[in-house]
């Protein structure tokens, strides 16, 4: 593993998931955030009407780029915690057996 780059929805463990990630690979992490100016930034945080809309719009862009490198690439849809903690796992256990 050389590179991971980690997507998903506001709060779900995505920093989390990337921190424990560059421990386990020891691959550098680069956060990136939302731009400069972004209407996530500067809408309260008790409205979804603007994450409603990124996800909305994004997600069917996502979808269609993980189709395409999904054919070269390792991806892997993580969908609950539980998901995130067995490949964490499947990750510490590849690289103890290197």
């Amino acid at each position: 593993m050389k590179r991971v780059a980690v997507f998903g929805n506001a709060g779900g463990g995505k920093s989390t998931l990337a921190r424990r990630l560059a421990e386990l690979t020891r691959l550098p992490l680069h956060v990136v955030g939302w731009p400069e100016g972004s209407p996530v930034i500067s809408s309260s945080l008790s409205s979804y009407q603007v994450l409603w809309l990124c996800h909305r719009h994004l997600t069917p862009k996502y979808r269609a780029l993980v189709s395409e490198v999904k054919s070269t690439k390792r991806v892997h849809h993580l969908r609950s915690a539980q998901e995130m903690s067995d490949l964490l796992g499947h990750v510490r256990l590849e690289r103890e057996t290197r």
